[in-house]
């Protein structure tokens, strides 16, 4: 259940936007434009972190640089009686808006209690707080009196008491499947079924950010437009038409971008994204984080194009016809349902029939990974040696008692179909994509499912007896970093996970190192390095974010402040958050823990296995 937390005369610090040179003494993320100032705390001066959109995450420019104490000046503050709900930072941009902002209002039931509420702008038309009608439509229709919001601006409050509703959708990091609430109460109220319009829609720019990614939008709009979809501009559309569309609508296909998130609102269906100059490669993170709240089949028409944003038109129809062809089979686009609509039970029954209709001679591979069951079965056994190239060797057997996951990759028309149990996870064009979908699929479900386990991104070698734990996100060159401390002579545990148990001890993840250019999966072996086996005792963790040209002292962070960054890259805190944060504490105690703006990871390396011959741990 998510959480509210109260308090009694705690106040707010006035909102600003500042550039990262404000604070040349503290290390920010080189891609970061701006900071923001502003939050709430306590009658002790004790920062609230659930009143924090903390931000900088995956690319996020914009991050909140509040400090953990503050002191409230009597002098000048607006005293605020009754009671209030504090909403998080209002956001003018509609993806932020309904991702981030409506996922503040799960208690929706008991909104209409509150005497007020309160927001903090955000960097959106300069810092100020403007009601757009569809920010008027969804606060009304959650129980928000849109006059009754406050905008905690320049000046400091204080509120006699004050509600803090936590954030359920973090940008570029991750959601709680909880907010399904909140769009559900929206379709309640503005998705009836309906017979009279199009079910298949396209979502289209006419202005916005995103129109300088697509320099040939109107040629797009004709494909899509010949193969029978209503082109829309959702910019144009009242907020109750634009839901209505989209939970009645069978195929929804759009420029990537914040349109696409719009699948919040499908009942069930096929999502279409064509990328554009800014996600060529791949679903973004936050479309991502959209995909996995509906039971909707997520397809993809990569960009092929130039560097000027012109589309390849011909490519884009190739890929429509073929995904169209698949759908009308998978999605059962042309059985009729009662109203016209289908439900979640029919989007996840035609995956089952097109499973035992398209399969021919099925080969099976079951394996156990950290105590759970795993089972994939494919008619193409060349699978199997691309998921041996993204996984560590997991333990094989031909039959389990159980089975955890069960995993379906089928080729039908052309395409390939990659299932776990009823849902359907992707439709791809080969064998590697596929490979690609299951292991990233696979990855977050240990997470969620390793009963004892707690998988922390994070790369792991090991030096003497004990072993260093490098936690960093995806692209933030833990493979480069792991690679050149194997070099000086470490052995390998994981380019991905570490593994961390109950006591604080790491497990290695030993799949083959995975880099992102020329061969693209190397084994330890290769780099002539041993390979860790077993339980081992954490010497040092080591938070390195690359920099170019860049280089910083490394810093000991205290055990409180190591666990507040290590959840930054768990997998699964959601789920298991007790035995995450029981394992994280173990972690913290016993490891000391160092962050540094590293360059070149040669060059850095000696300085990690530093920081464990500094604590007096032999290496």
């Amino acid at each position: 259940m998510p959480r509210v937390e109260r308090f009694w005369e705690a106040f707010s610090t006035p909102f600003r936007i500042l550039p990262p040179s404000a604070f040349p003494e503290r290390q920010w993320p080189a891609y970061l434009l701006r900071l923001t100032l502003g939050a709430i705390y306590s009658a002790e001066g004790r920062l609230v972190p659930a009143a924090v959109r903390v931000g900088g995450v995956e690319g996020d420019q914009v991050m909140a640089a509040d400090p953990d104490t503050a002191l409230l000046d009597p002098s000048d503050v607006v005293r605020i009686a009754g009671r209030t709900a504090f909403l998080g930072n209002h956001m003018a941009h509609y993806g932020h808006f309904v991702t981030e902002f409506l996922s503040a209002l799960w208690d929706f039931r008991r909104l209409d209690e509150y005497d007020q509420y309160a927001v903090f702008p955000f960097i959106f038309d300069g810092g100020s707080v403007r009601f757009a009608p569809y920010h008027t439509q969804a606060l009304e229709c959650l129980g928000v009196d849109p006059r009754r919001v406050l905008v905690l601006g320049k000046q400091p409050a204080s509120f006699a008491l004050i509600d803090v509703f936590e954030r359920l959708w973090h940008n570029n990091d991750r959601v709680d499947p909880a907010v399904v609430g909140v769009y559900d109460r929206l379709l309640a109220e503005f998705g009836a079924r309906r017979n009279d319009c199009e079910r298949r829609i396209f979502l289209s720019r006419q202005s916005g950010v995103g129109l300088q990614r697509m320099a040939n939008t109107g040629d797009v709009e004709a494909v899509f437009a010949r193969h029978g979809f209503e082109i829309l501009y959702p910019e144009k559309m009242d907020f109750a038409e634009q839901i209505s569309r989209y939970a009645n609508a069978r195929v929804v296909a759009g420029f990537a971008g914040s349109a696409m998130h719009n699948c919040v609102f499908m009942r069930s269906g096929v999502l279409v994204e064509v990328g554009d100059l800014r996600s060529q490669h791949g679903f973004h993170k936050m479309q991502v984080l959209a995909n996995s709240l509906r039971p909707i089949t997520p397809c993809r028409i990569e960009y092929v194009g130039d560097e000027r944003g012109v589309i390849d038109v011909a490519h884009v129809d190739r890929r429509l016809a073929g995904i169209l062809a698949e759908t009308r089979r998978h999605v059962g686009e042309y059985v009729r349902h009662a109203g016209g609509v289908m439900t979640p039970s029919d989007c996840d029954q035609p995956a089952a029939a097109l499973g035992r209709a398209a399969i021919g001679a099925v080969t099976r591979r079951t394996f156990e990974a950290f105590d759970v069951a795993v089972a994939i079965e494919t008619h193409d056994p060349r699978l199997y040696a691309l998921l041996d190239d993204r996984l560590p060797s997991f333990s094989v057997g031909s039959s389990l008692a159980r089975v955890d996951l069960r995993y379906r990759v089928i080729r039908a028309r052309g395409s390939l179909i990659v299932t776990r149990a009823r849902r359907t996870l992707s439709i791809v064009q080969d064998l590697e994509e596929a490979a690609d979908c299951l292991v990233a699929d696979l990855q977050s479900m240990l997470g969620r499912l390793a009963s004892g386990w707690t998988f922390l991104h994070a790369g792991v070698v090991a030096l003497g007896n004990r072993a260093l734990v490098l936690p960093g996100r995806s692209c933030a060159g833990k493979t480069t970093l792991v690679t050149a401390l194997l070099r000086a002579g470490a052995s390998y545990g994981s380019d991905e996970f570490a593994v961390i148990d109950a006591g604080g001890s790491v497990h290695p993840y030993p799949r083959p190192l995975a880099h992102r250019a020329g061969e693209r999966f190397v084994s330890a072996a290769q780099l002539g390095a041993p390979v860790m086996q077993g339980a081992w005792t954490v010497g040092a963790v080591v938070f390195a974010e690359f920099q170019p040209a860049a280089a910083g002292p490394l810093q000991r962070l205290s055990p409180g402040l190591a666990v507040l960054r290590l959840l930054e890259h768990c997998n699964g805190v959601r789920q298991r958050s007790r035995e995450t944060l029981r394992s994280l504490h173990a972690l913290a105690s016993t490891a000391p823990t160092f962050a540094a703006i590293r360059g070149e990871a040669d060059a850095f390396a000696p300085q990690a296995i530093a920081c464990m011959r500094s604590e007096g741990v032999p290496a």
